[in-house]
């Protein structure tokens, strides 16, 4: 394995956001040689006893099928036991999956609780929050409340997420 490779690969495995987008580029790239992806995979399972965010990737490369069989629900099962560790990425995962009945079957309520928890962790998670947000303006999962979707799509827009921000534009529009 490439020396950089594998520093990469500890940093992804460590909860390093930009090292685990890396890494995903690298697959979508096809750039990771079979060796390589064999080499992560044992990597990773040797990290997953110790760490969350090593849980977390594996998770995302089942979910992709990045140098594994893809399988939404192995991906699941593992977001679920990363965010039983305490990963609040893995957190909005298993919400996003209960939203969108991918690995599970669709829950809204789920998805609310999950996604409150992944949008109030002090880890900011933009995405839980604006589909929180989502949540409470179409009344899934919870009773409708436009103010607190609005709050919701507020804090997700000053992480910088670009759907929020429309969000809250057609919002003041009306």
């Amino acid at each position: 394995m490439i020396e950089d490779f594998a520093q990469l690969i500890k940093q992804a495995a460590a909860g390093d956001e930009a090292s685990v987008h890396r890494l995903l580029e690298h697959f979508r790239a096809q750039a990771i040689s079979v060796e390589e992806q064999e080499q992560l995979q044992l990597y990773l399972k040797h990290a997953a006893r110790q760490d969350h965010h090593a849980i977390y990737l594996q998770g995302i490369l089942y979910e992709h099928g990045y140098g594994v069989a893809q399988d939404n629900d192995m991906a699941f099962l593992l977001m679920r036991e990363a965010a039983g560790k305490g990963n609040a990425k893995a957190t909005y995962e298993v919400g996003r999956h209960y939203l969108q009945g991918i690995g599970v079957s669709q829950h809204y309520e789920s998805a609310f609780q999950w996604l409150s928890r992944a949008a109030g962790s002090p880890h900011y998670v933009p995405e839980a929050m604006y589909d929180l947000a989502r949540l409470y303006e179409n009344g899934w999962g919870v009773a409708p409340d436009a103010n607190e979707a609005r709050v919701w799509y507020e804090k997700a827009a000053s992480k910088g997420h670009e759907a929020a921000k429309k969000a809250l534009a057609a919002i003041k529009s009306k």
